[in-house]
């Protein structure tokens, strides 16, 4: 904690004037980003039969309404079998993408860009992409080019977290172990995999919340009727003005504050172990 006082000490001394105008900034910024949940929250619990505001009285009727409707629930499960599979292939792919790189003698910096190219590719492009191609092998029928697209968004993220994981940890550990006899497995299973749990489990909750709040690639390849949470809540706004959306759009909201507030836990207990 010393350490991180006197860097961000040092940081405020050497912006000087600027870190004033970032600081005001971030804080105009962080109350951009939670005047909607402002606004949805209370929606969700009005007693109007439609999206108004403000709204009248408190009631969870739309809440209730959620879970009694057949549409709404099965559209959550749905996300959450969906999300689970994506987050274990992300963060299998992205963990051993990012160990593979730590260890390229050549072509780091190519291989790197690569690795992170699925961030800054057009998504609405590549769901359109990913459409032709399970039109083609005749798939659009199921879950699985869902579950596959979502995957390949989220590695990167996964790659990136755990990259940051190993350039914290000590690259003589490995080789120690190597030099007295330790086979790829052992250095592998051991000493990689346990400095890096705390790095793999946040690029896992992240890779989850991603693909639970993710709509564009649901919304093109997910069978008619069969959305992904998010992909409902577009597709009823078209429809009507129910509260049941507010009330919808908080329940997606509490699940990624959630996963955030793991991954909070998660950096804390690692913190505290690093420093006992």
């Amino acid at each position: 904690m010393n350490d991180r006082a006197a860097l961000r000490d040092s940081l405020r001394l050497a912006l000087g004037p600027a870190g004033l105008a970032i600081d005001v900034a971030g804080v105009l910024l962080g109350l951009f980003l939670l005047v909607p949940i402002v606004i949805i929250f209370p929606v969700s619990l009005t007693s109007d039969f439609f999206l108004t505001w403000p709204p009248h009285l408190a009631s969870s009727r739309w809440f209730e309404a959620f879970f009694d409707s057949a549409v709404w629930t099965e559209a959550l499960m749905r996300s959450i079998r969906i999300a689970v599979p994506v987050a274990l292939i992300a963060t299998v792919l992205g963990t051993l993408s990012a160990l593979g790189l730590a260890y390229a003698r050549r072509g780091r910096r190519l291989l790197q860009t690569l690795f992170i190219a699925p961030l800054v590719l057009p998504i609405i492009t590549y769901a359109l992409g990913l459409y032709d191609v399970a039109q083609r092998f005749d798939m659009t029928g199921s879950a699985l080019p869902v579950i596959l697209g979502q995957a390949m968004l989220a590695t990167p993220i996964v790659f990136i977290v755990v990259s940051a994981g190993l350039a914290g940890r000590d690259p003589l550990l490995p080789r120690a172990a190597a030099s007295l006899g330790a086979s790829a497995a052992s250095v592998l299973w051991r000493i990689e995999l346990p400095l890096l749990r705390v790095s793999i489990l946040a690029g896992a909750l992240i890779a989850l919340a991603y693909s639970f709040d993710e709509i564009i690639v649901a919304y093109f390849l997910s069978p008619p009727g069969s959305g992904t949470l998010p992909v409902q809540i577009l597709g009823s706004t078209r429809e009507t003005a129910d509260p049941t959306i507010a009330a919808a759009s908080m329940i997606v909201i509490g699940i990624a504050t959630t996963i955030a507030a793991l991954l909070a836990l998660a950096r804390a207990f690692a913190g505290r172990r690093a420093t006992a």
